[in-house]
């Protein structure tokens, strides 16, 4: 009788124990979880991006067939993968592709060949294009007039202001839903009208500021 006794106490503290352990490592795992996500994000998206940039099958238009089947030759000696060339019909259609964001760039020949970009899209995309395209003619002796056709605000000469806005609307987000797990007190429409608020705030915020930057 005493051993059964003593053998339901040794199953009562292991049993004990187990839960201890899985609650802990419940708890553990709720807590590292969202650090874990963001760090794995952050490494395996924006490092292999920025490593060593280039153009990845940018679309590119060109003025003329003829002249297109040059461009997209000598783009792939230079940079193979690199662009899509596809032609247009004249200059006009080459920039408004370029400004309605279809392409990348432009490209007209001539005596005096233009290379239609937007500073827009990014500097370093905009510095590729033309150091890609001053190759081009260079192999002809010429060199490109550049014609900026969606330049950035006069004070965001990198065009990056919009990339902190966003990284200042998104990772605030992620640790205001992470944060509202704590709100044991709160029910689910209280989470949802917090969410609601803090999203409307940070909104409003961010356009004053925007506004406010020019």
């Amino acid at each position: 009788m005493q051993e059964a006794v003593t053998d339901a106490q040794q199953i009562s503290v292991d049993q004990i124990g187990q839960s201890r352990r899985a609650t802990a490592a419940r708890t553990l795992a709720e807590a590292l979880w969202f650090p874990a996500a963001l760090f794995l994000g952050f490494l395996f998206c924006f490092a292999p991006a920025l490593h060593a940039p280039q153009p990845h099958h940018a679309k590119v238009v060109v003025a003329g067939v003829d002249l297109a089947r040059q461009v997209d030759a000598a783009l792939q000696r230079q940079h193979p993968g690199g662009f899509d060339v596809v032609a247009v019909g004249d200059a006009q259609d080459a920039r408004r592709t370029v400004l309605d964001r279809d392409a990348v760039a432009g490209f007209t020949g001539g005596h005096r060949p233009v290379l239609y970009v937007a500073k827009a899209n990014g500097m370093s995309l905009e510095q590729a294009l033309t150091k890609a395209f001053t190759s081009v003619t260079a192999e002809r002796g010429q060199q490109p007039v550049v014609r900026d056709v969606a330049p950035t605000v006069s004070k965001d000469l990198m065009g990056t202001t919009l990339v902190y806005f966003g990284i200042a609307w998104s990772i605030p987000g992620y640790i205001l839903a992470t944060t509202m797990l704590r709100a044991v007190t709160f029910d689910r429409t209280r989470k949802l009208l917090t969410i609601m608020g803090v999203a409307a705030l940070f909104s409003i915020v961010g356009h004053l500021v925007g506004t406010g930057l020019g």
